[in-house]
């Protein structure tokens, strides 16, 4: 029988540990700091959209970038380990750094407009570092599953399993981490939407999940060889655009986002007509961006 170059079940474990913790902190920005902004600090529907419209543009752009710089690394440690070993401890701090941001209603109530523009400022520099440190430990992430075993049939398995383990700690996060901040306020004597509990609730589960997802670096190692040819980022993002599958799902989803931001900000003077110019764009091209692709089996 041949022998496979492939994991240990304790290399897995911490894989998937540090999968688990991964996702702890996603649905920390995706869920908490979410809800922070706009049940906390209150920040204008419109700024609110388009924050999230723009770090969502940005992704799409920064993503492919990370590939090929991961692509493109040579180390010691092989070309993920690094970001993995690395990333969770910038992604903890700027994590909780999101949640440390001013009360836009107070401020509005106080009439001091320079307070208004950092917060607005701050959430969304925040936000957008946030998911750029996240995309340099999420590729990485992904991408040794395909580095630490030359069995296909290993690789399917823990790709199988990571999807599971990342569904369990984002559905942890997802159903407690307002109740958890909510019933800390309380004990603390406070509105339950005051911004203490949420900032004490954000770093006790930024920095357990940055912990477990630490676990995903220090415990893997790198065992199929490098090849030979690379890409310049320019031919990474050319050979994308060939693809037109991927070309109509990247424009449905920038003209999405844009319908998105738009429409959240839309009870502010002078966006409706402009939310309705663009849904109605958005509604004329996505059939057409979305025609002929493949059919799912």
């Amino acid at each position: 029988m041949e022998n496979v170059n492939t994991y240990s079940k304790k290399e897995r474990n911490m894989f998937l540990t540090g999968m688990f913790g991964q996702n702890m902190i996603y649905n920390v920005v995706t869920v908490g700091l979410y809800y922070y902004f706009q049940n906390v600090i209150c920040l204008p529907a419109i700024a609110f959209g388009w924050i999230f419209a723009i770090a969502r543009i940005w992704d799409a752009i920064n993503d492919p970038m990370m590939g090929s710089i991961v692509d493109k690394t040579r180390t010691k440690w092989g070309k993920c380990r690094p970001y993995l070993i690395f990333s969770p401890i910038v992604i903890c701090v700027i994590t909780i750094a999101a949640f440390f941001n001013g009360n836009y209603a107070n401020a509005k109530a106080n009439g001091n407009k320079t307070a208004m523009i950092f917060i607005v400022a701050w959430a969304a520099i925040s936000y957008v570092l946030w998911g750029m440190s996240y995309t340099v430990g999420d590729i990485p992430l992904w991408g040794i599953i395909s580095r630490i075993t030359e069995s296909e049939k290993d690789r399917s398995s823990l790709i199988s399993l990571s999807r599971i383990i990342a569904s369990i700690g984002a559905g942890l996060v997802v159903i407690s981490i307002v109740a958890v901040s909510q019933s800390l306020n309380s004990a603390f004597g406070l509105d339950t939407n005051a911004q203490k509990g949420f900032i004490v609730a954000a770093i006790i589960i930024t920095i357990i999940g940055s912990a477990l997802f630490e676990c995903a670096g220090t415990g893997t190692k790198e065992r199929v060889p490098n090849g030979s040819e690379t890409k310049t980022m320019k031919e990474s993002f050319a050979l994308m655009w060939k693809c037109k599958p991927f070309r109509r799902i990247l424009i449905s989803g920038l003209l999405f986002f844009a319908d998105h931001a738009i429409y959240t900000g839309a009870s502010y003077p002078g966006t409706s007509l402009l939310y309705e110019l663009i849904r109605g764009f958005a509604m004329a091209v996505m059939p057409f961006t979305c025609s002929n692709m493949p059919a799912m089996n």
